[in-house]
């Protein structure tokens, strides 16, 4: 698949069903770095927060969760930096999701395939 892989995992349920998931790891709470792709049927994000001093957690979503997300976490940072007067668009280069954002999906398993 080449050193920029579209996902990290091909996985069958143990019903059979095909999905790939990408996986994003951080060590300390901060934003989740991902870039926004179109909504594909199938894709799922796994946000592994793997700290030094602490158990691990973990987030599942969808490619839809994960693209809202990062629409939020743009027009977040985009009100921020025009409430400061900055009209950069640095956002735009490092997209990502909020760590709050991601909470409310933290051990969803379920999500994915039966």
């Amino acid at each position: 698949m080449g050193n920029h892989p579209t996902a990290d995992l091909m996985v069958y349920s143990p019903q059979g069903k095909a999905f790939v998931i990408d996986v994003k790891g951080l060590y300390k709470k901060n934003f989740w770095a991902v870039r926004k792709k179109p909504d594909k049927a199938g894709v799922y994000y796994v946000l592994a927060f793997v700290p030094q001093d602490a158990p691990n957690r973990y987030f599942i979503l969808t490619q839809a969760q994960i693209n809202a997300g990062i629409e939020a976490e743009f027009a977040r940072a985009q009100a921020a930096a025009i409430a400061k007067g900055k009209a950069d668009n640095w956002v735009e280069k490092f997209p990502g999701v909020a760590w709050s954002y991601a909470e409310q999906w933290e051990n969803s398993w379920l999500s994915l395939p039966a």
